[in-house]
């Protein structure tokens, strides 16, 4: 129809990737879990792990994978990366699909959802991955077949998932029953920096097309 469609890319990428990073700090240090116990006056809980050595997988490694990925990197963690449309990496060991479900310790999903990617990480991909993986998603819902996702988490076949993204939000599913994952209601880029920054690159980018047309 001639309407001239722009976007604002830069404007969550930060704000995306320190939730997928506190996320991943917050399962691996068992955070949400022990402020649980603490507040039953239960003063000792599990032991926890380290993210420092730990291996990375990370799916999708556009802007926001390779931020992640920078993060990720500097608590010297060993960084997979897996994306059909980029061969080579400054950050990132790339590796195929396989490999980097059966060889990480956590997965982190960055990518969009089209056919293509829609349950990329099922059943068979859950099955592969190392009984102690832990599994990210705030990117989209959709990515990862809920319904086998409760049955891994269930079955102790995974040990944990932290989930931005659901099919149906708000979400009302299965994996509140589970005290292995950590559940955001879809908050990644809601950071209010990132939310200002978003409106003020529309407003360039609205002032730019103007701009182009002569108008103003």
């Amino acid at each position: 129809m001639g309407i001239k469609v722009t976007i604002t890319p830069d404007a969550p990428l930060i704000s995306v990737a320190e939730h997928t990073l506190a996320l991943i700090l917050s399962l691996v240090k068992k955070i949400t879990l022990l402020d649980s116990k603490i507040r039953k006056c239960e003063w000792k809980g599990p032991k926890t792990n380290l993210v420092s050595g730990k291996t990375v997988g990370v799916i999708g490694c556009g802007r926001i994978g390779t931020y992640v990925s920078k993060l990720l990197k500097s608590f010297g963690c060993l960084v997979l990366g897996y994306d059909p449309y980029v061969k080579e990496h400054d950050i990132c060991a790339m590796v195929g699909f396989e490999e980097l479900i059966t060889k990480s310790d956590i997965i982190t999903l960055h990518l969009p959802l089209n056919s293509d990617t829609k349950n990329i990480i099922g059943l068979k991909q859950l099955k592969q991955m190392k009984p102690t993986a832990l599994l990210i998603n705030v990117a989209r819902g959709g990515l990862v077949d809920e319904a086998a996702l409760y049955e891994a988490l269930r079955d102790k076949e995974i040990t944990g998932a932290a989930v931005d993204c659901f099919v149906e939000e708000p979400y009302n599913g299965q994996l509140l029953k589970l005290d292995n994952t950590i559940l955001t209601p879809h908050m990644g880029s809601s950071a209010i920096e990132a939310r200002v920054m978003m409106e003020q690159q529309a407003v360039r980018n609205l002032l730019e097309e103007l701009k182009k047309l002569h108008v103003g």
